[in-house]
C-alpha cells in the first residue's frame, strides 16, 4: 500500500518543462524528419531568439530556408553568422556558394568558394567546394577567377548593401554605391539595374531610361531590365512602347525565382493580370512552403484578371497560413459583395496591406491622383511603408519573404538578386 501510494504521488509530480534553445532545436530536428517544414523553421527561429549568439543555431534555420528554397534569404542568415556572430566559420562561404548556385548566379558562387578555399584551405568541405568550382567553370567556359581577385567577394557583398538600402528606401546613398560599383565593374548588369531603379525613385527618368537601354544593349533579353523599362515606360504613359517590350517579354523564358518573380510582379503592375496570375501559380506550385505574400498576389492577380473563385481560394489559403490577417478577411469580404451584386469590381492593389490609406490619394471617381501615378517618389513611399509592414509580419509568422520585398524595386543578382 505504501508502494503504491509512492507510485501515485510520483505520478502526480509536475516536471517543468525547459523551454531553451536546445529545447527548439530539438524540436526543429523532428519536425525536418517528418518533412514538415513549417514547424522546423518555426523552432529554429524561437532557438535562435533564445541563444542570439550561438552560430549554430544560425547555421541549421538558413538550413532549412534553402531546403525550402529560399535561397537569398538563406544567404542573409549566413551572411548574419560571418559578419555579426562567428566571422572564423568560414564553412558559410560555402554554404552560401550552394545557394548561389542553385539559383543560377554562377559567378556570386565562384566567389564564395574562392572565399572559402582562400580561408580555410584545410576546411572540411575543400573537395566539395573545388568540385562546384570545377562545375562552375565548365559551365561559364572559362578558368576560374584568382581569389584576390576584385571582382570576387567585395562586390557582391557592397552590390549587396545597395540593395538593403534600395528596400528602404534610401535611394540616394543607394545610387552613390552603386555608381561607384558600374563605374568599377562595367560588366556586372545587376548593379546596372538597381541603378536604373535609383535613378527612377529618385525622379531621373531620362538617367533611369538610359541605364535600363544600356543594359538591353549588352543583353538583349535581360529581364530584370525589360521589366524595369516596361514599368517606366507605362508611369510615363508611352503605351506603345510599353506593348513592344510585353512581346519581347513574350519570348522570354524565365527559369530562376527571380526572373519568374520579377516577371510576374511586373505583368500584375502592367494589367496583364492573367500572365501574372499564371506566373504566381508557377511559384506556388514549386514552393514546399506557401508564403502568405505570393498567395495574396495570386489572388489579386486572379481577382482582377475577373477568376473570382481562384480569388477566393488563394486568400483564403492565406488566412490558412495567418488566420489574424486582417488584409485577406477584408479582401474576402469584397469578393463576397462583388458576387451578390452589393458593390461593383474594381481592380484592386497588389500590395499586401489594407487599403485604407490609399482613399486620400484617390480622386471622387476612384482614380489614383495624377501625383500617385506621376511622381515615382510618392509612390516609392508608399512601396517602402508596405515593405516595413511585410517584414513586421514575417518576423512573427513568416518565413523571411521573397515575395513581401517590392513589386516595383530592384533586381537581385543571387536572389538576392537585383529586385
Amino acid at each position: 500500500m505504501g508502494e503504491q501510494n509512492r507510485v501515485s504521488k510520483q505520478s502526480n509530480k509536475i516536471v517543468p518543462l525547459q523551454m531553451n534553445a536546445k529545447f527548439f532545436s530539438e524540436r526543429a530536428l523532428k519536425s525536418l524528419h517528418k518533412n514538415n517544414y513549417d514547424k522546423a523553421l518555426r523552432y529554429f527561429r524561437r532557438a535562435v531568439e533564445y541563444e542570439p549568439d550561438n552560430p549554430i543555431n544560425y547555421c541549421n534555420l538558413a538550413g532549412v530556408l534553402s531546403e525550402i528554397g529560399y535561397f537569398k534569404e538563406s544567404n542573409e542568415v549566413l551572411q548574419t553568422v560571418i559578419e555579426e556572430i562567428a566571422p572564423g566559420m568560414h564553412e558559410c562561404y560555402y554554404y552560401m556558394a550552394n545557394n548561389s548556385a542553385n539559383m543560377g548566379e554562377l559567378e556570386e558562387s565562384e566567389a564564395y568558394i574562392l572565399r572559402y578555399l582562400n580561408e580555410a584551405p584545410e576546411g572540411e568541405f575543400v573537395e566539395e567546394a573545388e568540385e562546384l568550382l570545377d562545375y562552375i567553370c565548365q559551365e561559364l567556359q572559362r578558368p576560374p577567377r584568382m581569389p584576390e581577385s576584385p571582382f570576387g567577394f567585395r562586390l557582391f557583398s557592397d552590390h549587396d548593401k545597395a540593395r538593403r538600402m534600395l528596400e528602404e528606401g534610401r535611394f540616394v546613398e543607394a545610387s552613390q554605391v552603386l555608381e561607384r560599383i558600374v563605374q568599377e565593374f562595367p560588366d556586372f548588369l545587376p548593379a546596372q539595374n538597381n541603378l536604373s531603379l535609383a535613378y527612377y525613385y529618385t525622379g531621373q527618368f531620362e538617367k533611369a531610361l538610359e541605364t535600363s537601354l544600356q543594359v538591353l544593349k549588352k543583353d538583349a533579353f535581360n529581364i530584370h531590365a525589360l521589366c524595369n523599362l516596361a514599368v517606366f515606360y507605362s508611369n510615363h504613359g508611352e503605351r506603345r512602347k510599353v506593348r513592344e517590350i510585353v512581346k519581347r517579354l513574350q519570348n522570354v523564358v524565365p527559369l530562376h525565382f527571380d526572373q519568374i518573380y520579377k516577371l510576374a510582379t511586373t505583368m500584375g503592375i502592367l494589367g496583364e493580370h492573367a500572365t501574372a496570375y499564371r506566373l504566381f501559380c508557377k511559384l506556388l506550385k514549386a514552393s514546399l512552403f506557401h508564403d502568405v505574400h505570393l498567395c495574396h498576389y495570386a489572388a489579386v492577380a486572379a481577382f482582377n484578371a475577373g477568376n473570382l473563385a481562384a480569388a477566393k481560394k488563394w486568400w483564403e489559403k492565406v488566412l490558412q497560413e495567418e488566420p489574424d490577417s486582417l488584409v485577406a478577411s477584408f479582401y474576402l469580404r469584397y469578393v463576397q459583395r462583388v458576387e451578390n451584386g452589393s458593390e461593383e469590381k474594381r481592380d484592386v492593389p497588389y500590395y499586401y496591406f489594407l487599403p485604407l490609406e490609399e482613399d486620400h490619394l484617390k480622386g471622387r471617381n476612384g482614380i489614383f491622383s495624377d501625383d500617385m501615378r506621376k511622381n515615382p517618389l510618392i509612390r516609392s513611399s508608399f512601396l517602402v511603408k508596405s515593405l516595413k509592414l511585410c517584414k513586421k509580419d514575417s518576423v512573427k509568422k513568416e518565413p523571411i519573404s521573397k515575395s513581401s520585398v517590392r513589386m516595383e524595386l530592384s533586381e537581385i543578382p543571387f536572389r538576392r538578386g537585383e529586385f
